[in-house]
């Protein structure tokens, strides 16, 4: 959720179809007849007031919420959530476990002394309220330090002190320890797992994210922090989409300390806990595509999609954008129900809020064209970019450079054909497609290996790095 990636639900469902149906300029309008016609409100957008003021504000609507009758319309259905700004009230006590590889790769470059000189930053930076655990893994896991009070300065470094690298890479059994660190903990503080690796993990994708997953239930947000270039980034990636956290690329391990610093700020600036997003279809309506999850971070219902989105701090903005498939109708009719809920990081307590989706339909048009609304608009194209991008890797990963530039060159097209039409501002979309284009054309120069460009091109595409 913190990149750029798209998962197609329905069966046989290409990902560059939902780059094609539909398009937000198959209808041209009349530019002389626009101008007399009384466009419709936005549907939700900008957002009314949020249902709860420590909530997050909530903006649902169709990028065109007019349809024209006598056929059926695939329109993107936009979630945009914006977390309050924080009010600078006492800090929420944390519960932290750090679940750190201390496999045999870590010796080389000292990353294992980086890391722990990045330990005992994060550590001294914890409120005494904070509690702290130290879980190191290589072919085994091992609880080196038990959740312990912050205030405890010696003994946590001197566990820290005690880390060292060898053997294998036992990802999930590490995992799997930190979270017991806190799941049995009966603690009321928020409950974080930070997750450092440098190694490719032996355990399949399904039993980390399976793990990550009912942890999430739990209340325990995973993050993770991966070192190099030689780690198993996509599931990495995938712990931390699971877990609600966040995903750090750190290439330099100097460069450590300042990510867990990060991580640390982040972890006491949430406003909304564990936020969860759930689509209410209305009878009729079909989600073909939710952009932006995978399957291990949203589900289909039997109404309807739900997705954990997670934490989400002060000022903080998240979107869900789907392709919804809207049978022809006369009147106005309901689209979708979207519940949000989250919990309140001070009192505990679990909170939700509501709207609803609806759209009408015309034989005019112009009518229609002028329902466009530019901001839900201009988040669907954002998302169809990332659809473009992720595309293009996969193309180029598998040697199909000739298809995977003409992927980037069409989106490039279809941006500046919204961008002319609807005056959308898309220039930075614009920008990271033509960065990707032109990089993907050096990438085979010989300066890097093939492992390590097709690396840093995933990690480009996906949003990680500049």
């Amino acid at each position: 959720m913190q990149r750029w990636q798209a998962t197609t639900l329905g069966a046989g469902g290409a990902i560059l179809a939902a780059l094609l149906v539909p398009s937000l300029h198959a209808i041209t309008p009349d530019s002389h007849a626009l101008r007399t016609v009384e466009a419709p409100e936005p549907m939700l957008f900008p957002a009314p007031p949020a249902d709860d003021p420590g909530g997050p504000s909530i903006q649902a609507g169709l990028d065109q919420s007019v349809l024209l009758r006598g056929e059926g319309a695939d329109r993107y259905l936009v979630i945009s959530l914006d977390a309050p700004e924080q009010t600078g009230g006492p800090p929420v006590p944390l519960d932290v476990a750090l679940v750190v590889d201390t496999s045999g790769s870590m010796a080389g470059a000292n990353k294992i002394a980086y890391a722990q000189a990045a330990i005992r930053s994060l550590a001294d930076q914890l409120d005494e309220s904070d509690r702290l655990s130290i879980v190191p893994f290589s072919s085994r896991a091992w609880t080196e330090l038990p959740l312990t009070s912050a205030a405890a300065t010696d003994r946590i470094h001197r566990a820290i002190d005690r880390l060292r690298a060898s053997g294998g890479t036992q990802l999930g059994a590490g995992l799997a320890q930190g979270l017991q660190q806190l799941t049995l903990s009966e603690s009321t503080a928020l409950q974080r797992v930070v997750i450092l690796s440098d190694g490719l993990s032996s355990e399949s994708l399904t039993e980390l994210t399976d793990l990550t997953s009912q942890a999430a239930e739990a209340g325990v947000t995973v993050s993770a922090l991966g070192l190099g270039l030689d780690f198993d980034a996509s599931k990495l990636m995938a712990i931390s989409d699971a877990g609600g956290g966040r995903y750090h690329y750190v290439s330099d391990p100097g460069a450590l300390a300042q990510m867990f610093d990060e991580e640390l700020r982040n972890m006491a600036a949430v406003a909304c806990a564990e936020v969860r997003v759930e689509l209410k279809m209305a009878e009729g309506v079909e989600i073909v595509a939710v952009h932006g999850y995978e399957e291990w971070d949203g589900a289909r219902t039997l109404d309807g999609y739900r997705t954990f989105i997670g934490d989400m701090h002060g000022e903080q903005q998240r979107k869900v954008v789907a392709q919804v498939r809207i049978p022809e109708g006369a009147a106005p009719r309901s689209v979708a129900a979207i519940e949000v809920s989250w919990t309140d990081p001070e009192s505990g307590e679990r909170r939700h809020a509501t709207r609803d989706v609806v759209a009408s339909f015309t034989r005019d048009p112009n009518v229609a064209a002028a329902s466009i609304d530019p901001t839900a608009a201009a988040l669907a194209a954002r998302a169809l970019t990332g659809v473009a991008l992720q595309q293009s890797v996969a193309e180029w990963r598998g040697g199909d450079t000739t298809t995977a530039e003409e992927t980037l060159s069409a989106q490039l097209d279809r941006l500046d054909v919204l961008t002319k039409n609807w005056g959308l501002d898309l220039s930075s979309e614009r920008r990271t497609v033509r960065r990707r284009l032109d990089a993907q054309s050096r990438r085979y120069s010989g300066s890097e290996s093939e492992l390590d460009a097709a690396t840093l091109a995933t990690l480009e595409s996906l949003g990680y790095m500049e």
